[in-house]
Parts: C-alpha cells; sequence; structure tokens
C-alpha cells in the first residue's frame, strides 16, 4: 500500500520500526548536487514507491500537492492501475494539539525538514488537511492524540483496504 501521510504522523517511527515499510521523504530524495529537483521528479518518486509497493513493501509518500497529483495520474494509467493508496491526517480540530507535536518534534530534532513542517502546519494546516481529503478518497484521520498509536491505525486501515 502507498500512504500519504501527512507531517509528523510517525512515518519514520513505524518504517524504523516495521519490516517491509519504507518511507521515501521527498525532502532528500530526487535532488542533485546542488539541491535542486529535476523536472518531474514528483513522476519519478511516485513510479519509485509505485514500484516499491509492487515489491511487498508499505511505502509512506510526502503529501504535497504535486506528489498527490502525480500519484493520481498513475492510478489512472493502464500500466499502474491496481495499487491501494491511502491519506493520513489529523483531524482539523487538533490544530492546535498537533502544530505543538511538530514543535517538539523541531525542538528535539532540530532541521531544516522539521522547521518547514512546523511552519507549513502554522501557516496552511486547515487547507492541506482539506486538500488531502479531497484528493485523496481513502483519507483516514487522527481524531485524538491522547490514544494515538501508528502501529495500531496502519494494523486497522490495512484490514479496512
Amino acid at each position: 500500500m502507498i500512504i500519504i501521510g501527512y507531517q509528523g504522523i510517525d512515518k519514520s517511527t513505524y518504517c524504523r520500526k516495521t519490516i517491509g515499510a519504507i518511507d521515501l521523504d521527498d525532502s532528500s530524495c530526487f535532488r542533485d548536487f546542488s539541491g535542486n529537483r529535476p523536472d518531474k521528479w514528483c513522476e519519478t518518486y511516485v513510479k519509485t514507491a509505485i514500484y516499491l509497493n509492487g515489491q511487498g513493501y508499505d511505502v509512506f509518500i510526502s503529501s504535497n500537492k504535486e506528489v498527490r497529483q502525480a500519484l493520481l495520474a498513475c492510478h489512472c494509467c493502464s500500466y499502474y492501475r491496481g495499487f491501494k493508496y491511502c491519506a493520513i491526517v489529523p483531524s482539523i480540530n487538533l490544530k492546535d494539539a498537533w502544530i505543538r507535536r511538530l514543535r517538539n518534534i523541531y525542538n528535539n530534532f532540530n532541521s531544516t525538514n522539521n522547521l518547514e513542517a512546523l511552519n507549513n502546519a502554522r501557516f496552511n494546516f486547515e487547507e492541506s488537511i482539506k486538500d488531502i481529503a479531497n484528493d485523496i478518497d481513502n483519507t483516514f484521520y487522527i481524531t485524538n492524540l491522547n490514544n494515538y498509536d501508528i502501529f495500531t491505525l496502519m494494523h486497522n486501515i490495512k484490514n479496512i483496504m
């Protein structure tokens, strides 16, 4: 399965602890030596995810708009049909708690990527969540951080899909 994962859902934690799961982080992949992205990087990124999924892996990918559009375009192409995909996002009512979560992640693992994730949530949280849900029919919502566990959620999603 290919999972479009909003920032902070514990993609990296899940993949570090789960055999057969890959976090295809787009922040470091598909850049040249100068740090620039080549033309059509999203298509290559998504086709890589589809290939890995075809090898039996659960692949977590970025939730950015360009990646979602490339995934949907591939899903419509007869050559790539057949793969399952979904999105995992926090519920909009978790906005403040989610921003605190991302701030904690940034404070504990100070990196440019984590700062970008925090700022994206601070300034675009509701719009991003709504856009993902509008694009992806199978969107699963995290509704409560008190008992949130990515391992349980992934187990439930696999049983549904």
